[in-house]
Order: structure tokens, then C-alpha cells, then sequence
């Protein structure tokens, strides 16, 4: 029997952390997929993270679409994070996402404070396709987008990211991030059950998104975001000096880093909670 989550209600969202997820030039080769305006975030090769699982083994035409546009490497990948209940062909009757992070990345998470309550929201580079009597195709420009959500119900990290501990959340069994051979700093991100959250409480507290929420800039370089004015008030980890602040509303998002946290606030939460609701699947 699965242990339980924390009891509702959870600890309120004091932290939104914007997670670069999935393909891009460097991973996997080329953007993810918008299919017919939905955002498709394919996993990334696995390379030397344990827990690959083979391409083919995603469900619909994901398995075409990254042997197709990207490169694939040995035709293992790294489905992670997990918050597509669509992804795979089959999924226990309790399942929920998780998302796991390791090495500097998850450093950067625990100084943040990141913890139960907390929500990402995860974006990718992503390109529309069509499909063509050759096959897939790009149409239109790269440019970021955000494709899904999870709010956290727990993290097992440390003595709590333990064998048995995996076991007891079915969720949990084929996620890369709960296979053996990671360095100690490995930690699991558990989906609560419910978002909970201002205009979108009845949602699942993971998910992904029916429509890509773009993110670039009208006509700019994939990098240059718009953002809405509680963002720019409160900025975000790795995003806080004026020089990445280049204009009214617009934030540079250049470079490699996958995750930065911002302080959540009413305005940013009623800002969140209006996303989801008009974009989950």
C-alpha cells in the first residue's frame, strides 16, 4: 500500500520555479514538437543517466517524431520530468508525476528552499510540425514555451530517497530518478494530488498543458520572454541582476541553467492558477 502524501491542505506556494525540460539544439538536437498547437516535450537522451528507457517505448508518435526531427543517440531516453499520463501506453491506477533532479541543479533547489507546496512549471524550446507525404517537418520559428505543471507533495532526498520507500509509491516504478546508481544528491519531486490553486483547485497536481503558453518575445529571439509584472517585480534566481531586465516587461533567459525559483505572491499565484486553468489538456 502506498504511503500517504502529507495531508491536504498542502503547505502554501511560496516558491514558482520555471524548469527548462526536454529537447533542445543541445539535447536531443532540434526543439520539441508543437502538434497541431499542442506542446509534445520529448525526453531527452539518457546518455549516462541511469534509468533510460528505450524511445519506442513512448506512447503515440513520439517514439517518430524524436528518431524523425532529433538525434536520439542508442534510442534510450530520460523521461523525466513525468507529468504526461499520455507518455506511456499503460500506468497504474494510482499513478502521479514525479520529477527528479541531481548534482547542482537540485543544490540550487534545496538553497532555494524548494519543498512540499511548491510548484514548477516547466518550459522547453519547442517548433510547430506538420506531417507531410515525407513525413514530419518544421513549420514557423523556435521559441520557448511553457508546457506543464507539478506541485510538489513531497520530495524523498537523502534518507528518505531509499529503496523501500520506492516501493511504496507505484508511481515511482520506471522513473529514472528512483532506478539505482545516482550520485547521493539525487531527490524526487512527488506530484500532490490536487493542484489547489486560485481558479484551478480541481485540477491533478501534475499535468500537461493542451496548448503550448509561449514565453518568447513577438518577433524576438527565442531567449527574450515577455513577462507579466509580478514576475518582473519579484525576478527570479539567476535572473536578478538589470542586465537581464533589458526592458518593460521582457527578461533575458539566455544560458544554461534549468531551474530558477521566484517568490510566489498573490498576484503570481492568481497569474498561475489563470495559466493552467486556460491551458491544461
Amino acid at each position: 500500500m502506498a504511503t500517504p502524501l502529507p495531508p491536504s491542505p498542502l503547505p502554501p506556494v511560496r516558491r514558482i520555479v520555471f524548469s527548462r525540460k526536454g529537447f533542445d539544439t543541445a539535447a536531443g538536437g532540434c526543439p520539441s514538437p508543437l502538434v497541431e498547437g499542442r506542446p509534445l516535450s520529448l525526453p531527452i537522451p539518457a546518455g549516462r543517466y541511469p534509468g533510460g528507457r528505450p524511445y519506442h517505448d513512448l506512447a503515440g508518435e513520439r517514439a517518430t517524431l524524436a528518431a524523425t526531427l532529433g538525434r536520439v543517440g542508442d534510442g534510450l531516453c530520460h523521461l523525466d520530468p513525468d507529468i504526461d499520463p499520455t507518455a506511456l501506453a499503460e500506468r497504474p491506477a494510482d499513478w502521479r508525476g514525479a520529477f527528479g533532479q541531481v548534482g547542482a541543479a537540485q543544490g540550487h533547489l534545496r538553497n532555494q528552499g524548494v519543498g512540499p507546496g511548491d510548484l514548477f512549471l516547466f518550459f522547453g524550446q519547442f517548433r510547430a510540425v506538420e506531417r507531410g507525404a515525407d513525413g514530419w517537418r518544421w513549420t514557423g520559428t523556435a521559441h520557448h514555451a511553457l508546457f506543464g505543471w507539478l506541485r510538489i507533495g513531497e520530495v524523498l532526498a537523502g534518507e528518505t530517497l531509499t529503496p523501500a520507500a520506492v516501493a511504496e509509491r507505484p508511481w515511482l516504478a520506471g522513473h529514472p530518478h528512483a532506478c539505482t546508481g545516482w550520485p547521493a544528491s539525487n531527490a524526487i519531486y512527488c506530484a500532490a494530488d490536487s493542484l489547489d490553486l486560485p481558479g484551478a483547485a480541481d485540477l491533478p497536481g501534475s499535468g500537461v498543458f493542451a496548448r503550448g503558453a509561449r514565453l518568447t518575445a513577438p518577433d524576438a529571439r527565442c531567449s527574450l520572454w515577455t513577462v507579466p509584472s509580478w514576475l518582473e517585480a519579484a525576478r527570479m534566481s539567476y535572473r536578478r541582476h538589470d542586465r537581464f531586465w533589458p526592458a518593460p516587461g521582457r527578461m533575458n533567459a539566455h544560458g544554461q541553467w534549468q531551474e530558477a525559483v521566484a517568490p510566489a505572491n498573490d498576484e503570481g499565484l492568481a497569474w498561475v492558477g489563470a495559466l493552467i486553468r486556460d491551458h491544461a489538456a
